[in-house]
């Protein structure tokens, strides 16, 4: 077990679901790592201020969802910190990339201490206004608009394909294609009314094995997957939105692996970040920082992004 480390909790993912967890992981702290403390700071401010002050490469061990990594993210990368999941959102994107998919705290837990890191690419958007990492999905125009709507779903509905039909189902019927020029690697891709463009950064086609679900495609290191919605009609468009990968892409359905991304609108473009908002705008640019993040992981062994020296 690693004797740098910390675990911290976010009381308020899952709708406050994982402020649940903060007795039962003290015990078996106490019980199982006693050198390891548990944190469970009262806002976002005091989590980033508390990684800022740790000793570089500390083993982070978060207790959240996709949100609770976007907001430490920048804290992360700053320090170096490496990242240990234990999925406890409505949304697990990244955890379920890194192989954790169906593991319970208790599980999850023991792996993220003792298991080793590797390096995983991460995300990064500039507007002219500041500078965002994202480490699993940004989502620009109506997609954005859906991930957030899908934030404000019923907390009875708790799996993350439901929420997301929530979201869709609330904005698709005001749905309105934003005009926008779409630069990919320094090429004009698609340039037109556009409902939506997102950047994946996790695998987003999934194969079922018994009764598990399994990353079956990423893209390579350095890269993140681009998809690019046209105006399309009502139909055609929903099903595109409700699928991880629209098969086959018609014209107006850009699906491409990606370097850097330029993206230029005369109106302002809604913008989501693992499922957080971020500031509209009308400019944009998306790059890759690859390997920069070093991630608690089925990929140490399975090497799903790349080769790494492990830690």
């Amino acid at each position: 077990m690693s004797t740098n480390a910390i675990v911290m909790l976010n009381r308020h993912a899952g709708h406050g679901m994982a402020s649940q967890l903060q007795t039962p992981i003290e015990a078996w702290l106490k019980r199982h790592a006693p050198g390891v403390p548990l944190l469970a700071p009262t806002s976002a401010h005091a989590a980033l201020a508390t990684l800022i002050i740790l000793a570089p490469r500390t083993r982070v061990v978060l207790v959240g969802g996709d949100g609770t990594i976007n907001t430490m993210l920048p804290a992360m990368l700053r320090r170096g910190h490496r990242l240990g999941l234990v999925p406890a959102g409505h949304t697990n994107s990244l955890a379920h990339a890194l192989g954790l998919t169906g593991m319970t705290w208790q599980n999850a837990l023991p792996f993220a201490l003792n298991h080793p890191s590797a390096a995983i690419d991460v995300g990064q958007i500039d507007t002219g206004k500041g500078s965002w990492p994202f480490a699993s999905r940004l989502s620009i125009g109506l997609d954005a608009l859906m991930g957030l709507r899908a934030q404000m779903a019923p907390a009875f509905l708790r799996s993350s394909g439901m929420r997301r039909l929530w979201g869709v189902m609330h904005e698709w019927p005001r749905s309105k294609a934003l005009p926008m020029r779409v630069w990919v690697d320094g090429k004009l891709a698609h340039e037109g009314d556009t409902l939506a463009v997102s950047v994946t950064n996790t695998p987003r086609v999934v194969a079922t094995q018994g009764d598990r679900t399994e990353p079956i495609t990423a893209a390579p290191p350095g890269t993140m997957d681009a998809l690019i919605l046209g105006k399309l009609g009502s139909l055609r468009g929903l099903s595109a939105m409700m699928r991880a990968t629209p098969q086959p892409s018609p014209p107006k359905i850009i699906s491409m692996r990606m370097h850097q991304i330029q993206i230029d609108s005369g109106t302002p473009l809604p913008l989501c970040a693992d499922g957080e908002e971020l500031p509209a705008t009308g400019r944009l640019g998306i790059q890759v920082l690859p390997r920069s993040l070093q991630a608690v992981g089925q990929h140490a062994e399975a090497e799903l992004w790349a080769p790494s020296t492990q830690s």
